[in-house]
């Protein structure tokens, strides 16, 4: 666990945060050690952590404060809170919880608060809104490993050691982290509208009457912010949003085109390509073999005589 805050620091650090926020439950082991490893990576980085703690149903028998309450609380919070900020919460369905705070705060997501969970759940990923990245645990390892030491001591033996720590698999990179630390506010505000519109069809006029400001206005601090312009922004967002459907369903390559905002295929594929050096079809073939590779991976044995790190129990 203390290896999973580690890894959601790093992802975090490596996006240009300073200032973070943690989010978990008091008194719950799994959520103190991925708070005590996420606050040791980015204090020893010269970073501030701030945090947001209250009690699990388990540790309160049931009696939660109401979701509005605390969701309330949390939004207060987080307006509270420096930004750009890095918030980094216990589990997915805490970090959901995070993402609703942020827009009742009035926050945007990832441009002030970048967020991060635990698990990699997939239907938290359903409810997630932007895409949640999060940290992905090798839970089936963990049965694996566990099941493993079970028929041990069922055969009479004992195991070759009393705990066994599990490495976790790393970082699931998505939209609510997906971007570096933004100081600039009209940048920032920018950068939400890009990522909330791009997909309907928008242009660069279209964040220019957004923001009431003038093209070289605009240009010259996304240049200075982000080394790109508005229209290279745009772009991106729609080129990872053709990877995530691509990777993630099997829409045809016409309906992952209207779904990005763009009208002739055509257009898709010579943009895709021109960014990715790879054909629409050959990123899909692309990243299912890796996914496919993945799944084997997990389902193998490792050697007792490595060393690793908790995962979630």
């Amino acid at each position: 666990d203390r290896a999973i805050g580690h890894q959601a620091a790093e992802h975090l650090l490596r996006n240009g945060f300073t200032q973070f926020g943690f989010v978990g439950y008091r008194g719950v082991y799994w959520s103190d050690h991925r708070c005590d490893g996420f606050r040791e990576a980015v204090e020893s980085a010269g970073g501030t952590c701030d945090m947001f703690m209250s009690e699990s149903m388990a540790a309160s028998r049931c009696e939660l404060r109401s979701w509005d309450r605390e969701l309330d609380q949390m939004a207060e919070w987080l307006k509270a809170l420096p930004k750009p900020v890095g918030v980094m919460a216990a589990t997915d369905f805490r970090a959901v919880q995070v993402l609703d705070a942020c827009r009742q705060a009035g926050v945007a997501v990832p441009e002030q608060v970048a967020v991060i969970g635990v698990d990699d759940e997939e239907v938290v990923r359903e409810l997630a809104h932007p895409p949640l990245s999060s940290i992905r645990t090798n839970a089936e390892q963990v049965g694996y490993r566990a099941a493993e030491m079970l028929a041990m001591l069922m055969a009479g033996n004992e195991p070759p050691v009393r705990k066994l720590f599990v490495k976790p698999l790393g970082v699931a990179a998505r939209q609510s982290t997906d971007l570096t630390a933004i100081e600039d506010p009209v940048v920032a505000k920018a950068m939400s509208f890009i990522r909330r519109e791009a997909c309907r069809g928008i242009n660069v006029e279209d964040v220019l009457r957004h923001l009431s400001i003038s093209r070289s206005v605009i240009q010259r601090r996304f240049r200075k912010q982000l080394g790109r312009t508005v229209h290279d922004e745009i772009i991106a967002t729609r080129v990872g949003r053709t990877k995530e459907l691509l990777a993630q369903t099997d829409l045809s390559l016409s309906q992952i085109a209207e779904r990005v905002g763009i009208a002739h295929i055509e257009y898709l594929s010579a943009m895709f390509k021109r960014r990715t050096g790879l054909t629409l079809s050959a990123y899909r073939r692309s990243t299912r073999r890796a996914l496919r590779a993945a799944r084997g991976r997990r389902g193998s044995s490792v050697s007792h005589s490595t060393t690793y790190t908790q995962a979630n129990p």
